[in-house]
């Protein structure tokens, strides 16, 4: 992928963020978080403010697990790679001060800064969290090419601004690769002295040095990806291990003790030869068909961090050549990672419960729907996917009645785990309320306010309020009790009723919104995160509804799915 072919990748995922209240460098700012700090969709959006009198301060974002804070600004031009002087990184390096005291966090909370930086403020926690020593930084991104002012002033400003022009982001941009080895050669370096090779049964090869990180960085499949195919995860983004790796890259000091400091990369290949040098010329080792399957995060960093690189940055490398046994580079994948920290959701891919569902959503559709449980599932032969983890926020938003905590999906495996995938939770649960999130979110052009309507949590808030709704009647019922013989007594009319229920109910939450914003600023994302007003906002619909049947008892749910 050339730097030509970025842009237009970048200029069309971008546009899927823009809205007609988020403007551009918003949406620019969204797409980076998502890409460069490896944070999910919803969250990115959540950490992004986008109004008028922001302080130039276009998003926040604090890391709890290594106690720091960012702030972000970010600057789109329609013409990506125009030049980008240095007016504002000036302008936003002004920006620190409205952080760098708790004070000062205080007096923005005063001034007349936007309600929407304001409250982004509050919900993160920003002035507790500046007392307690978190560190502070500052970001900067943009899709123009930095000129020489630009450039001269950041060496100026060395590390207190983290800037990303055109150039960086492709530089480091990364993208899903297919699930093969990248087809080729490569040959390292190797010194036969410190090289240690060894034969096992079955014409498998093992050979482990010492290589250079500036070498490491050259392997094809690095920005694509292809070269991490059987890794079991990718990048991870900003990570603490990541960011003490390139603070050891950063120190020249420490180049030749990197060797000391970290566990080395394991590489699989259908073949390697080795070159003895017998003259002048270096030693190589040339691998075939490879693949990195442990120690990605590594690779990433090196070439993330390559302006450090020197041939004194060495790691160890253990290389693999297993053939075409596709079974064993499987099995070294599998047991070079399984001491590595893995996610809670992936621990729980093995649990009985998720196994269960899985297999019970296999029966009942004829394996058309795959229930997803773990990364790297085949799907190329459903026809459509439901993830666990989105399973659990329908289940948290219906069942347990809590759409204000369906953004929280690191409590999803943890303490809530339990409590969602209850006993009473099965496939044809799980079913109907896709069913009725899909029916909300392909009809959620209804929904007028366009930042509330491109908000997931307002999804989830539908799929509550359809919930209070069924609870008081007879055909709701049938559901609440039975989901399996509901969808089989209403398959061919639950669709419809479920949308013309949304559609109902869609019109007095515009009538309620436009309400509040003619009040002051109405900040949907902290009232859709709050229990109490959420609870409020949803008794609100419920007596409209219970009044619109009064009126019109044909509009009952138990009307509407029999009509």
């Amino acid at each position: 992928m050339n730097i030509s072919e970025f842009i237009a990748k970048m200029s069309k995922e971008t546009d899927r963020y823009k809205t007609s209240a988020r403007k551009e460098r918003a949406s620019l700012l969204v797409w980076f978080l998502v890409n460069y700090f490896r944070l999910d969709e919803d969250t990115s959006i959540d950490l992004v403010c986008d109004s008028d009198n922001d302080k130039g301060i276009d998003g926040i974002f604090v890391d709890d697990q290594t106690e720091e804070a960012y702030i972000f600004q970010s600057k789109y031009s329609p013409i990506p790679a125009n030049p980008h002087g240095d007016v504002d990184l000036r302008n936003f390096k002004g920006a620190r001060a409205w952080f760098e005291t708790p004070s000062n966090v205080e007096q923005l909370d005063k001034s007349t800064a936007s309600q929407e930086l304001k409250s982004l403020v509050t919900r993160l926690e920003i002035f507790d969290k500046l007392a307690r020593g978190y560190k502070l930084y500052m970001v900067f991104v943009t899709n123009k090419r930095f000129n020489t002012e630009a450039t001269d002033y950041l060496k100026v400003l060395g590390d207190e601004i983290e800037a990303w022009d055109i150039d960086r982001l492709f530089d480091q941009y990364t993208y899903s690769g297919r699930d093969k080895p990248v087809e080729g050669t490569y040959s390292f370096t190797i010194d036969p002295i410190n090289t240690i090779s060894y034969k096992l049964a079955d014409n498998v090869n093992v050979t482990i040095f010492p290589a250079k990180a500036s070498e490491i960085i050259q392997l094809s499949g690095i920005q694509d990806r292809t070269l991490f195919a059987r890794n079991v995860r990718y990048g991870l983004g900003r990570t603490r291990v990541n960011k003490d790796i390139a603070r050891t890259l950063s120190n020249s000091a420490e180049h030749e003790n990197f060797f000391l400091y970290h566990n080395g990369i394991t590489l699989v290949c259908s073949d390697y030869t080795i070159q003895v040098a017998t003259t002048a010329q270096e030693s190589k080792l040339t691998v075939t068909n490879y693949s990195i399957v442990n120690g990605c995060q590594s690779t990433l960093s090196f070439y993330e961090n390559k302006k450090y690189l020197t041939d004194k940055i060495k790691i160890l490398l253990r290389v693999i050549q297993t053939g075409k046994k596709d079974r064993l580079s499987q099995d070294i994948t599998y047991f070079t990672n399984n001491q590595n920290a893995i996610s809670l959701k992936d621990l729980k891919s093995n649990d009985k419960i998720q196994q269960d569902l899985q297999d019970e959503f296999n029966q009942l559709f004829s394996k058309q729907i795959l229930y997803k449980i773990k990364n790297g599932e085949d799907e190329s032969s459903y026809k459509r996917v439901i993830d666990n983890d989105f399973a659990a926020q329908l289940i948290t938003s219906f069942y347990l009645k809590e759409p204000y905590t369906a953004h929280q999906k690191t409590q999803i495996f943890t303490d809530n785990y339990i409590k969602i995938f209850n006993r009473y939770v099965n496939a044809s649960l799980i079913f109907v309320l896709a069913e009725m999130y899909r029916v909300i979110d392909e009809n959620s052009s209804l929904i007028e306010d366009d930042g509330i309507r491109s908000y997931k949590l307002t999804r989830f808030f539908f799929v509550y309020i359809f919930r209070l709704i069924f609870d008081n009647d007879p055909v709701g019922k049938e559901l609440l009790t039975n989901p399996a013989e509901f969808i089989q007594k209403y398959e061919a009319k639950y669709y419809k009723a479920f949308e013309k229920l949304f559609k109902l109910l869609v019109l007095d939450f515009n009538y309620y919104v436009n309400e509040q914003k003619k009040l002051g600023y109405f900040d949907y994302k902290n009232n859709l995160r709050n229990a109490v007003k959420v609870n409020a906002m949803a008794d609100e619909f419920i007596i409209a509804y219970k009044r619109e049947l009064v009126r019109h008892p044909e509009d009952a749910f138990s009307q509407l799915i029999t009509q």
